[in-house]
């Protein structure tokens, strides 16, 4: 009874918000935005959590997670409403002159209901992951997609975004595109790539994680042709290490990346002679690279930065 009680004031509060939105148009502009909208056409898209039904060419996109922000930006779509990964953080620097007309709707992981229901989305975007709690409420508010998970699964999620904007063309496009730039990277590597050992770290503040396979910097790595170290060729995700496992952690080259300051490899492992003796390290093939991409990107555009980072490093 209180559960039911709960939904039914929520459900209130979105009516009268949206009507509050409504409030200041012309009854005329209201009667011909409502004529348009009987006018137009609509798709249903079948998703993790159910069904959409949407309206056909969407103007209005909400974007619940940083993968979906960087797809529908690729696709020609600039969305009302987008989150960060952390309150404090900006919208990400690989995309920042593309996010300037975006409103903060709160973090990916708690978004902002009441703002997202002032922005009116004709669709919004969400991942089962992140969201599946929230999906109601969502849903409550206007169309709501929501993809499995984000990550590995960047390339069908951008498929069922683009279905649901009307542009599986351009969709299409992008991912030949981006398949076109491996296949030449693995023919111009050839066998070295295959015999070349890639490890994947996140720094955190007290411990190291090992991105593997399942990961979305992990398949991007995989599809370039390159290999894991052994410890590292694993079907999961990650792996939490700490500086007892070091050797774990080489390779002939090591990635790393961070959303954290300070964090351990920048605060401890530059002084250990353990981290000091590992081979990657004595060979001066240890980088840096940006967790906005390698980490959070979770897009197309991501993906195909991460490719610029390794042409770059591994010519």
């Amino acid at each position: 009874m209180k559960n039911q009680l709960v939904r039914l004031l929520f459900f209130l509060l979105v009516i009268s918000m949206l009507s509050a939105c409504g409030s200041t148009e012309s009854s005329k502009n209201g009667e011909d935005e409502e004529k348009s909208k009987e006018d137009s056409e609509e798709i249903i898209i079948t998703h993790s959590m159910g069904e959409a039904t949407i309206k056909t060419d969407p103007k209005r996109v909400v974007v619940l997670d940083p993968g979906a922000l960087d797809n529908v930006l690729a696709l020609g779509i600039t969305p009302v409403g987008a989150p960060t990964m952390q309150l404090d953080m900006p919208f990400p620097e690989y995309l920042k002159d593309q996010t300037e007309d975006i409103e903060h709707i709160g973090t990916a992981y708690e978004p902002n209901i009441e703002t997202i229901i002032k922005l009116k989305p004709d669709v919004i975007f969400g991942n089962k992951q992140y969201h599946e709690k929230l999906y109601e409420q969502l849903e409550a508010v206007g169309p709501t997609v929501i993809v499995e998970t984000a990550g590995t699964t960047w390339k069908e999620n951008l498929k069922i975004q683009a279905q649901a904007l009307g542009l599986e063309d351009k969709a299409e496009k992008l991912l030949n595109d981006y398949h076109g730039r491996i296949e030449n990277y693995k023919s111009s590597k050839g066998k070295d790539a295959t015999s070349t050992e890639i490890s994947l770290l996140r720094a955190n503040t007290e411990n190291v994680m090992v991105y593997l396979r399942q990961s979305f910097s992990g398949s991007i790595i995989e599809e370039l042709g390159f290999s894991r170290p052994v410890s590292q060729q694993k079907d999961d995700f990650a792996l939490e290490l700490n500086n007892e496992a070091l050797p774990e952690m080489d390779g002939d080259y090591i990635f790393w990346f961070t959303r954290e300051q300070p964090n351990i490899i920048d605060s401890s492992f530059s002084n250990s002679p353990f981290w000091n003796n590992l081979e990657a390290v004595k060979n001066n093939k240890t980088f840096k690279v940006g967790y906005d991409t390698w980490l959070s990107g979770l897009g197309i555009q991501a993906a195909n930065k991460i490719i610029d980072d390794v042409e770059k490093i591994i010519e």
